[in-house]
Formats: C-alpha cells, structure tokens, sequence
C-alpha cells in the first residue's frame, strides 16, 4: 500500500520488448488513458507519466513483444493500492 498516488509507472523487463498494451483500472473498473511508447521502440525499462489519481485500488495490465516479434507476452498484471 502506498501512501500517495504514484507520479509515474516503471516497467522493467530483463531483455528488450515492445510495449504493445498497457491499462490502468481502478476498483470499479474505470480505465484511465496512459500515453504508450512507440511500438517501434524495444527497451528494457518504461517509464509512463501518470496523471493525478483518486485514492483506490488499481489494477495494472500489460502486454510485451520480444523484439524479434516471433514471441507475443501475455497479458500480466499488478495491484497497486493507496
């Protein structure tokens, strides 16, 4: 449990990926617009600006591509809550 809302969402992976689809959630299913990195672009870590967040739970969804594109991630997720 984190005490304020966080500022930004960091992403590490341990080879480069695309970042191809990323949600936030809140308790209620309310989904909140983030801004994505170029598809084109592989790294090994993200990090997407957040906007201002109501206190809540929220649920994180993401799903990678390998950088050779012959293997799709699944979607994963996390909790956050504060």
């Amino acid at each position: 449990m984190l005490n304020k809302a966080p500022s930004k969402l960091e992403l590490s992976f341990s080879g480069p990926v695309r970042l191809i689809q990323l949600s936030l959630k809140d308790k209620a299913q309310n989904e909140t617009a983030l801004t994505l990195p170029s598809r084109r672009q592989s790294a090994t870590e993200f990090s997407i600006p957040l906007p201002e967040l109501a206190a809540s739970e929220y649920t994180v969804n993401w799903m990678v591509m390998g950088e050779d594109t012959t293997e799709t991630g699944v979607i994963l997720g996390a909790r956050v809550w504060f």
